[in-house]
């Protein structure tokens, strides 16, 4: 037997949070707590009982065909690493173990693709901050499975932009009229470039460029 425990949150919450032996599996609904003829609790209360491992399987199953619709939602509509997916579903208060076959789903399914993210992260923010950070940010969300290198050339290359053409627009549109002789302003521009991971020499010269 496998002991379940039902809680409502609150009135302000439609779903109720199911426990399995003590371990938090995820959210359910009262129609499908209904169907299923599980027991359900008052706002802000809980209710325990024991269930047979077939009604556990179900009651999981149904926890996950949730999670699986809703990574799916979100992937329709734009591109997520499966760090921000788990991330999502975390907050919304998935399992762990659940989390990870969805993941997995997700892979087989190719609607979580590592390049294909990559890619349009690239797209997203080629115009916008440097190639060096870019890699670094994309290497914090654990992808896998293609070049950074290669892939940043053929995203340049399809958008006809290099890394010193989106420097210089970010430039030309942000210190149109900034007078450099101002060392302050020198210096908050320095702080700018900086935080978009440009470097420091090549700001400089742009700085004594607009000083000749």
């Amino acid at each position: 037997m496998v002991t379940c425990k039902i809680t409502k949150p609150n009135k302000r919450v439609k779903h109720y949070l199911i426990y399995l032996d003590q371990s938090l599996t995820g959210p359910l609904y009262h129609n499908e707590l209904k169907e299923l003829e599980l027991k359900i609790p008052e706002d802000g209360q809980s209710i325990s009982m024991d269930i047979d491992e077939k009604m556990a399987d179900l009651i999981f199953e149904r926890v996950r065909a949730h999670a699986n619709s809703k990574a799916i939602s979100l992937l329709a509509t734009a591109e997520y690493s499966q760090q921000e997916i788990r991330y999502k579903l975390q907050f919304r208060n998935y399992s762990q173990e659940v989390i990870d076959q969805v993941i997995d789903v997700l892979y087989e399914m190719h609607a979580l693709d590592d390049r294909r993210y990559a890619e349009a992260y690239i797209r997203a923010y080629i115009r916008k901050k440097s190639r060096d950070l870019i890699e670094k940010e994309l290497d914090l969300k654990n992808l896998s499975g293609f070049d950074f290198d290669s892939l940043y050339h053929q995203v340049s290359d399809d958008e006809g932009v290099s890394e010193e053409d989106a420097l210089r627009k970010i430039f030309d549109k942000k210190y149109k009229d900034t007078d450099f002789s101002d060392e302050k302003l020198r210096n908050r521009c320095l702080r700018y470039f900086a935080s978009k991971g440009f470097m420091a020499s090549d700001i400089m010269r742009l700085i004594r460029e607009r000083l000749t």
